[in-house]
């Protein structure tokens, strides 16, 4: 029986929601083609420049390289051979700069702000607690579960992901308090946990805890509070260090934190001296 794309993408060993986000992209890329009296099969490099143009005018230079590789996954899966996709890539990417950072004593006030009084305040609580204490990506909140959380020794294994190394970390005391209440006072998987198995689930409760953080300056983002926390492990910890707590698998990952805070600060003495 012939496979399906999404069965294509689990041999990859995606994460759920990569899997659903890829199928999203190529549902509204199958669409376009339908409106435009095409398919998959016929298009010329001419149309693919015609999508692209589409996508440009809707979002930035990145997250239309993360869709165009979205519709590589998707010829990839329908044919072997080359296909109009192959080279295209959006060039006019900002490089990253490491901004208002925020400190240890900022992060630690920004969780203490938060309210758990209903449970969705309980769950962006402990999932910010993730974020903010030990510094965890996304894909590694989707990748962890109950069982990773050793609360009679005080720490949580975060799990290897497929781009993050597996890694054993210290939990805080604050945040501990709240865990235990949690994980024993309640069903976990009626709470936080198992929801975030399925792509969809994940997706939403990912959108609430960024929707409720933002009542909370100075939150930004939850790219931003990763970057603040490896940073500041930077301050303390030697490089190999902070490459383990980050989960990084290359030590040049962790060497771009460096690169980057030192070109953010000339851009903050530009700011500040516009004169030179």
């Amino acid at each position: 029986m012939k496979r399906t794309f999404r069965q294509y993408l689990e041999t990859k060993n995606y994460q759920p929601f990569t899997i659903h986000t890829t199928q999203q992209t190529v549902k509204k890329y199958r669409h376009w083609l339908k409106e435009n009296n095409t398919s998959a099969y016929r298009v010329t490099h001419s149309i693919a420049m015609q999508y692209v143009g589409y996508l440009n005018k809707k979002h930035k230079p990145q997250v239309v390289n993360q869709k165009l590789a979205h519709i590589r996954h998707y010829y990839n899966f329908l044919v072997t051979t080359k296909h109009p996709f192959t080279d295209i890539k959006v060039l006019g990417s900002r490089k990253k700069t490491l901004l208002g950072l925020l400190s240890e004593n900022e992060l630690r006030n920004l969780y203490l702000q938060l309210p758990e009084t209903t449970d969705r305040e309980v769950r962006t609580k402990v999932l910010a607690g993730f974020y903010i204490f030990q510094g965890v990506s996304t894909r590694d909140i989707a990748a962890l579960r109950v069982s990773h959380v050793i609360l009679q020794e005080g720490r949580v294994i975060i799990p290897q992901t497929r781009r993050g190394n597996s890694r054993t970390l210290a939990l805080d005391p604050i945040q501990m308090m709240l865990l235990i209440n949690v994980l024993t006072d309640k069903p976990p998987q009626d709470l936080i946990y198992q929801t975030l198995a399925q792509a969809k689930q994940r997706a939403y409760i990912i959108d609430c805890l960024h929707s409720d953080l933002k009542n909370y300056p100075p939150y930004k983002s939850l790219r931003h509070i990763r970057h603040s926390v490896v940073m500041n492990w930077l301050k303390t910890c030697n490089l190999r260090q902070v490459q383990y707590n980050a989960g990084h698998r290359y030590i040049s990952t962790t060497e771009k934190y460096i690169q980057s805070d030192y070109e953010g600060l000339k851009l903050a003495i530009i700011d500040k001296h516009p004169m030179g």
